[in-house]
């Protein structure tokens, strides 16, 4: 009978203490995945010879793939635990590289399904706290940290197509883990 008893208050004590064991959520750490996003142009159209094509990363769905075991104690210790709603520690796979690519013909170094990434740069607001706020190239897609409260992601063209008229362009990230993800494309109006 002690024995029994024991085994009951440790089990309880497990539960009241630690949270329930039984959650279906994949990792035991909060990390994000984005399973969607678009591309959106800041302005309506930009007018031929512009110094700068400004638009925008938009990051429409976020997926949390985390655990949260909150410690509580009392009647509600078997709720204690739940999929985690934030991902501070930002992608469980970092971003290896981000593609930005027009299919229409941009210029003479650019045509129809080539890599527009060498004309992009990326407003760094610097919430390190090391520099200024400034636009530098795109060389890191590291810099797109994939946390809970970044929804936008401010980029620019250096170069504006050769020509005016309507051109589209598309976006793919791809994850450290093999695994990429196609973003809504957007349509720029040089006139």
């Amino acid at each position: 009978m002690k024995s029994v008893l024991v085994l009951v208050a440790l089990v309880g004590s497990s539960v009241l203490f630690l949270g329930c064991p039984m959650c279906n959520c994949p990792d035991t750490v909060p990390y994000t995945r984005w399973n969607e996003f678009a591309l959106l142009p800041d302005e309506a159209s930009y007018v031929a010879d512009a110094d700068s094509l400004n638009f925008t990363l938009e990051v429409i769905e976020i997926e949390y793939l985390a655990q949260e075991s909150r410690k509580t104690y009392g009647g509600d210790a078997a709720m204690a635990c739940s999929c985690a709603e934030n991902g501070w520690n930002g992608f469980k796979y970092p971003l290896d590289s981000v593609r930005f690519t027009t299919r229409s013909d941009w210029d003479a170094d650019h045509p129809a399904g080539s890599s527009l990434n060498d004309i992009i740069q990326y407003f760094d607001y610097n919430y390190s706290g090391l520099g200024p706020a400034q636009w530098v190239d795109f060389d890191d897609p590291t810099v797109l940290r994939g946390y809970e409260y970044e929804y936008f992601f401010n980029f620019r063209f250096t170069a504006g197509p050769a020509v005016l008229g309507n051109y589209e362009v598309e976006a793919t990230i791809y994850y450290s883990n093999g695994a990429s993800l196609e973003g809504q494309s957007m349509t720029m109006t040089i006139q």
